[in-house]
């Protein structure tokens, strides 16, 4: 599988059917879109991956047929749970390991709730437990949603002493923080950013790629952005990108980035979506038409509706 120097990675639902199950044929379907569309896949994620409701057996298939469906294909690799102790992150990589994805995403420690968040000593105590236990790839993260920034020394240092961290995703938004990330650790490890907010921006700092939900509805859409800027087409790159933003603020004003809109709309759309896990609700009938309506009005070409507009 050739890779190409600038990847659109998507992270991934997790179909269930009506009793709360989970879907193994609907997600498979779902993969293969994903992969069809020129996607790489992070699967068994939280948020809309809803992974805090997978249990250990459920995680496990979820992971086994990501890689059934697409190792070989595209990348896939798992999307990792926030964890609060050294156990509970090592648990998870086993279970990866396991599935036998390319590589493990590894949150920073969840604190909770409370002001005391780890200084480096801890973070680097944490994250040294977790890998010294790891052979698999690795992707670490700074998530300051969880409380806190990584400082970059940390990553600096742990990227020197374990060849397994592969990659770096950063959410902050902070376009400082990634130039020094790129200054620092660029060709090192892999840099991406998560978000639509600096898909542009850090594509020309010099990321290797970004992760978008938005893929879900338009594979197609999220990949062409990352393949005209790889090709020089800033052209067609920007009216990708405004079609892709305009699907995100769609999203964001009906469920936001979870799978709250985004299921409803593709089973509108018939496609493999599949039901929230309870005690998650869908955005209402009235808001899935609206958003439905709002969607054609793009006039994506991967999309077509399968009831009248």
């Amino acid at each position: 599988m050739s890779k190409p120097e600038k990847t659109a990675w998507v992270v991934s639902l997790t179909p269930f059917d009506d009793r709360g199950a989970l879907d193994e044929p609907a997600l498979r379907k779902h993969l293969a879109r994903l992969c069809e569309g020129g996607q790489s896949v992070y699967a068994g994620s939280t948020n809309i991956g809803e992974g805090f409701s997978l249990d250990p057996d459920e995680l496990v298939q979820v992971l086994t047929t990501s890689v059934d469906v697409l190792q070989g294909k595209t990348g896939v690799r798992a999307g990792g749970r926030e964890a609060r102790s050294i156990d509970e992150a090592v648990r998870m990589v086993r279970i990866a390991e396991a599935a036998k994805v390319d590589a493990v995403h590894l949150f920073q420690l969840d604190t909770g709730h409370g002001s005391l968040k780890p200084d480096v000593f801890e973070l680097e105590r944490f994250y040294t437990a977790v890998l010294e236990k790891c052979a698999l790839p690795v992707v670490v993260s700074n998530y300051p949603s969880l409380g806190y920034t990584v400082p970059i020394d940390v990553f600096d240092r742990l990227v020197h002493r374990f060849p397994q961290i592969i990659a770096i995703r950063d959410s902050s938004g902070d376009l400082r923080y990634f130039s020094e990330l790129v200054l620092r650790l660029g060709g090192r490890v892999e840099l991406y950013s998560v978000g639509i907010r600096s898909i542009l921006t850090t594509l020309f700092l010099g990321a290797d790629g970004f992760l978008t939900v938005e893929g879900n509805i338009a594979p197609k859409l999220a990949s062409s952005v990352a393949a005209h800027f790889e090709q020089g087409n800033f052209s067609e790159m920007r009216q990708a990108f405004t079609r892709l933003a305009a699907l995100h603020q769609l999203l964001m004003r009906h469920g936001g980035a979870s799978a709250r809109g985004l299921k409803p709309l593709l089973n509108l759309l018939e496609l493999p979506g599949g039901e929230l896990r309870s005690p998650r609700l869908p955005v209402s009938l009235e808001e899935s038409h609206t958003l439905f309506d709002a969607l054609l009005s793009l006039d994506l070409p991967e999309v077509r509706p399968a009831r009248p507009a």
